[in-house]
């Protein structure tokens, strides 16, 4: 089941189709047709024979379409891909009639360079290639215009880095915008950018909102509502379902039971009191994380 992390990045360039050809211009040097119309596609790539495989999204650039771009959020290995992206291209490729590339985006510099291999298909066939978008290849904006002028890659980059944000303005700079990438999940966005955040980033955070409370001069936006509610990491506690999830995470981080992203967002996302019980009870003398699920 896709992660919580994983549908974030796949909403985020699902909301923002125009970004995919950007990426590929400007990281990767692929020439594009000027002024092609980029429009979302059916992501079932289904064959003649009764299999069907799904991309996370499919861009087309042009009318018709010159280009598709099958676009897969990659958290972790995957050793499936090896097989399962051929697959894609030579698919979509049938059915469009044009040419295909996969652009794989990861926050994970590890699963970059596991991505970056080329796929034997066989004597003839040894170097099938996809793009890959990793950290390095999303390097932090540090300059807040940047990030105010293209406010999806400002959010993608911080989604990836982390708490190589570039500091206390441009990480405002990224909340603010937002909501400018997805008026509707704009808080899932937020969420998952505090998050990713260090504690002395996230007090760093919490006194610059501070002070533009206390400034008549200055109004806060809305969307840090949330932080001035929560308190950033401290306010999660308010919530009692919150603040077990946190506390379970440090059980388990403390033991150096290691989670996967689905897993941690499993438990963060749980409002089951029984639920937290039997994970604390399991937390205590599991000797892998895999035996709380």
């Amino acid at each position: 089941m896709p992660s919580f992390k994983h549908n974030a990045f796949v909403e985020l360039l699902r909301k923002q189709p125009g970004l995919v050809p950007r990426l590929l211009e400007q990281v990767f040097g692929v020439t594009l047709p000027e002024h092609a119309p980029v429009t979302l596609a059916d992501t079932t790539l289904t064959q003649l024979t009764p299999t069907e495989v799904n991309a996370d999204l499919v861009v087309e650039i042009g009318a018709p379409p010159e280009l598709a771009v099958i676009v897969e959020a990659q958290m972790q290995r995957d050793e499936d891909k090896e097989y399962s992206l051929p697959v894609y291209a030579t698919t979509l490729r049938m059915r469009r009639r044009c040419d295909v590339c996969v652009l794989m985006v990861t926050p994970s510099e590890d699963v970059a360079e596991w991505a970056n291999r080329p796929i034997r298909l066989g004597p003839g066939n040894e170097g099938f290639k996809i793009f890959v978008l990793g950290p390095k290849e999303m390097p932090p904006i540090v300059d807040p215009a940047v990030v105010t002028a293209n406010p999806a890659w400002g959010l993608l980059t911080v989604l990836a880095h982390g708490n190589e944000a570039g500091g206390i303005p441009v990480l405002m700079a990224t909340l603010r915008a937002i909501p400018q990438v997805d008026s509707e999940n704009h808080r899932v966005y937020f969420s998952l950018v505090i998050d990713r955040l260090s504690e002395p980033l996230r007090r760093a955070l919490r006194r610059e909102i501070a002070k533009m409370q206390q400034s008549e001069e200055i109004e806060y936006p809305d969307i840090f509502q949330p932080l001035i509610d929560r308190g950033l990491a401290k306010g999660r506690a308010k919530g009692k379902a919150e603040g077990k999830a946190e506390i379970l995470l440090q059980i388990l981080d403390f033991r150096g039971l290691v989670l996967t992203d689905e897993q941690r967002g499993k438990i963060l996302a749980c409002a089951d009191e029984g639920q937290f019980a039997v994970w604390a009870q399991l937390a205590i003398t599991a000797q892998a994380a895999d035996e709380l699920f």
